[in-house]
């Protein structure tokens, strides 16, 4: 069974709540499962919302690009709150978040199982600071590139 081809883009459909401002650059379909992007473009953009700066509009930037002909990166880019450096390998445990319960929406458990997700696939995730001080969500995958194994298109 196949993984299907789904584009970033595809996935998100391009709408955010109001007060959020999207953008998405992945030009080219990702041979993943979808349900499995769909997690992972979930949980990252939700921590993104719940996180955001109450004195701002949320800018999120989402991009896929290629690091090499097996390797696709997904960066999410917010100017949100961030997360402090002494926390961010923490908040990648299940039932781990920055904030007590009750406080913003969420269980703890998106960003580990966006790492469980991330480790499937042969890659990981790295959590860094934005220039505007909110968070950076680097998810390496590595899956086949479509322009180089032409045999596994859908």
């Amino acid at each position: 069974d196949q993984p299907r081809s789904r584009g970033l883009g595809d996935v998100y459909k391009r709408q955010a709540p109001d007060g959020v401002n999207l953008s998405i650059d992945a030009p080219e379909p990702l041979f993943i499962d979808e349900s499995a992007l769909r997690r992972l473009c979930h949980a990252v953009l939700s921590n993104c919302i719940a996180y955001r700066r109450q004195d701002a509009l949320l800018v999120i930037q989402a991009k896929a690009q290629w690091k090499s002909a097996d390797t696709v990166l997904l960066t999410f880019t917010d100017n949100g709150e961030g997360v402090p450096q002494d926390q961010r390998m923490a908040v990648l445990a299940p039932l781990k978040r920055l904030r007590s319960q009750g406080i913003s929406p969420g269980s703890g458990m998106g960003l580990a199982i966006c790492t469980r997700i991330a480790e499937y696939y042969g890659g990981s995730l790295l959590l860094q600071a934005s220039s505007s001080g909110g968070a950076v969500v680097i998810i390496e995958l590595r899956l086949t590139r479509p322009d180089i194994d032409a045999s596994l298109t859908v």
